[in-house]
């Protein structure tokens, strides 16, 4: 990831399926319910393997991506590497994280997509 991106510079791509805009404070899940001031994304999981908070997404002013595990039931993996929960880790541009039978991974926002997102 490279530094300087603002908020909303980056998108998280879900499954390969869908990309969400990355935005400050995200809590992604299976039931993520709300919080004021977080984005919410509730992820379809017939499986139940996903948690329903699972892991938070934030993006800071210099543009940096971390990722932290909730406590989730399943577990995060980046690498195959286990997140420690509740401890964020810096989420690099490519890096693929598995959640919970899911896959998310960030990258930067496509001209395309910025455009789309004004509309």
């Amino acid at each position: 990831m490279s530094p300087g991106l603002r908020a909303g510079a980056t998108v998280l791509v879900i499954d390969e399926e869908t990309r969400v805009p990355v935005t400050s404070a995200m809590v992604l899940g299976r039931n993520p319910g709300t919080e004021t001031g977080v984005t919410v994304v509730a992820v379809p999981d017939l499986g139940r393997e996903l948690s329903k908070a699972h892991v938070g997404v934030t993006q800071g002013d210099d543009g940096v991506v971390r990722i932290t595990d909730l406590a989730s039931t399943n577990g995060t993996f980046i690498n195959g590497e286990p997140l420690t929960p509740h401890t964020p880790r810096v989420l690099e541009a490519g890096e693929v994280v598995f959640a919970g039978g899911h896959h998310f991974r960030v990258e930067p926002r496509t001209r395309v997509e910025s455009a789309e997102v004004r509309s």
